[in-house]
């Protein structure tokens, strides 16, 4: 059974697919009787046949439902039709952690976005639900900055049913996350969950993951034998305390790994506070006895034993040296800090707001010889590039003229199309795409603009399209 836009599942209208991975394809569908959109995750048809994955599927699907937690993805159906077994959750309009990864990331915004995964996941293990991919694409980003953990219980439900990978154990999991009890084909159990929290955590923070080969096998033997790459190698900017931590939760005994996900995070957060080095209490200065000018000075001569050392007076010619050495040391710290400021300058955070387009043509005309509209695809990517949730996000095509929309939320106002966004979370980012066609010569689409509240307009960088003339 193929699924395209406008097929039902059950009572699920399909809308289109928006993901595909190893363990499940993805589609956006509305539910009429609830009048809502939802995600469907539909699983690989070759498990149909398969007695032990049909009793798992459905004891697995039970107990997900089951969970209710603010950052869990909520689970509302499963069923299977014409030998496809789907599961039916909410449906969440935004991107995923993995869109954010790539370079180090604060340690602040990084323990805002591990911290309510933690939750989920010491939320789940408290009821004996164990979710064995913990890994970014997992890790949904609501618009409104809401993080949510999704596809608790997949990697169960298909636990046993792909090709065993050794006599012990079957590749259930993305290797680059995967605790090395896991990679030994042990049972996985909530350290393996907390190990694979680490590696994100590690991941965000170095812009890497530990442990990466050419093939999932050398993948997992890295898990199990290789030490840990330190993190400050890679990113010396990271604290040492924070290493630390990462060093920990990435144990290869689950023992001594840190015994909750919250305990993580919490870790994380307070070794980024801590100060690099303690600072020693200063000595007390010594006392510094002067002559006046008319007194005689003794030749100091040796303290008894028991009796407290003399101090010899410090001529004025040594203290103005000393003095001078002083302000010379701190010209030449003062100096290097220039130096270093004009050799690694800060990094510039980037616009608060972004915006793109791309077109699938550059000239089209009004109509076609049938008298039909030419039509052409638009592709707008956006986003929000600082550590901020953004309100009242809109994106505006102009100048426009007589342009109209196909199945696009646009509205035509005098600034041109403009497309209401809403909320768009810390580093979050989004597309639209839609077709439009024109009714008239000399339309055209210029550079987007996108607009928040409270925030100046950004204007980015687009193609332009020209209407031509009428073909006959």
């Amino acid at each position: 059974m193929t699924l395209t836009a406008g097929t039902a599942l059950g009572p699920y209208r399909i809308l289109e697919q928006v993901g595909r991975g190893g363990m499940a394809t993805v589609y956006k569908a509305h539910h009429a009787a609830l009048a809502r959109n939802v995600a469907i995750k539909v699983l690989p048809t070759h498990l149909a046949d398969d007695d032990v994955f049909r009793e798992r599927f459905r004891a697995e699907a039970v107990t997900i439902a089951k969970l209710r937690h603010p950052n869990i993805l909520a689970v509302y159906d499963y069923g299977n039709e014409s030998g496809l077994y789907y599961i039916v959750t909410e449906f969440v309009d935004g991107g995923t952690l993995a869109d954010q990864l790539g370079k180090p990331l604060p340690v602040d915004y990084a323990v805002r976005m591990l911290a309510p995964v933690a939750s989920a996941l010491d939320y789940a293990h408290a009821r004996d639900v164990v979710h064995r991919d913990v890994k970014p694409s997992n890790v949904l980003v609501a618009r409104d900055g809401t993080v949510i953990v999704s596809d608790f219980g997949l990697a169960r439900m298909l636990e046993g049913t792909l090709p065993r990978l050794t006599q012990t154990g079957a590749l259930v999991g993305t290797p680059e996350y995967m605790a090395p009890e896991q990679a030994a084909g042990e049972s996985a159990g909530p350290a393996a969950d907390r190990y694979a929290l680490a590696v994100v955590a590690y991941e965000m923070l170095v812009g890497a993951v530990p442990f990466s080969a050419d093939t999932p096998l050398a993948t997992l033997l890295a898990h199990l034998h290789k030490p840990l790459p330190l993190p400050r190698e890679r990113n010396p900017q990271l604290p040492p305390a924070v290493e630390e931590v990462l060093l920990r939760g990435l144990a290869k005994e689950p023992k001594d790994r840190y015994g909750t996900a919250a305990d993580l995070v919490r870790a994380i957060e307070t070794a980024a506070h801590q100060p690099a080095t303690a600072t020693a209490a200063p000595a007390p200065a010594p006392r510094v006895t002067t002559a006046p000018p008319s007194a005689v000075v003794a030749t100091p001569v040796a303290a008894s034993v028991g009796s407290p050392a003399a101090v010899a007076p410090v001529p004025v010619s040594s203290r103005r040296r000393y003095l001078l050495a002083g302000l010379i040391l701190i010209g030449l710290v003062i100096a290097a800090g220039i130096v270093e400021y004009v050799l690694n300058p800060p990094e510039d955070p980037g616009p608060a707001l972004y915006v793109g387009a791309t077109l699938s043509d550059v000239t089209v005309g009004a109509t076609s010889p049938g008298g039909v509209p030419d039509t052409i695809t638009v592709v707008v990517n956006y986003g929000n590039g600082r550590d901020a949730v953004l309100t009242d996000v809109v994106v505006v095509l102009r100048p426009m003229k007589d342009a109209k929309v196909l199945d696009g939320d646009a509205e035509d106002t005098p600034e041109g199309l403009l497309f209401r966004i809403g909320d768009l979370g810390p580093y979050a980012s989004g597309e639209l795409e839609f077709e439009l066609y024109f009714t008239s010569t000399g339309s055209r689409i210029v550079q987007p603009t996108i607009r928040a509240k409270e925030l100046p307009a950004f204007r980015g960088d687009a193609q332009t399209v020209n209407v031509g003339p009428v073909r006959p």
